[in-house]
């Protein structure tokens, strides 16, 4: 049985239906939207599997961070609960 994935973030809860979801600021070019001026159009990637997620940063200006780490640009990153 696959497992449910959400992404939290600003006050909202967001139910992972679909393989992927592009994350940035432009609603012409992103699935999930997040304003803020600190996001590129297209940020990153979320790559839902069965029992798994994975973050891809897509060559963002400010880059993508987990934990307090940077990611590098196009680097798969597999995230863990409570990764932030």
């Amino acid at each position: 049985m696959a497992k449910q994935f959400y992404l939290i973030f600003s006050d909202k809860k967001i139910k992972l239906k679909r393989k992927e979801y592009i994350l940035g600021r432009s609603k012409a070019q992103a699935s999930i939207l997040i304003k803020s001026e600190s996001i590129s159009r297209q940020h990153a990637k979320l790559i839902v599997g069965k029992s798994s997620i994975t973050i891809q940063d897509l060559g963002s200006a400010n880059g993508t961070e987990i934990n307090n780490r940077a990611i590098k640009p196009n680097q798969l990153v597999l995230l863990r609960e409570g990764m932030k």
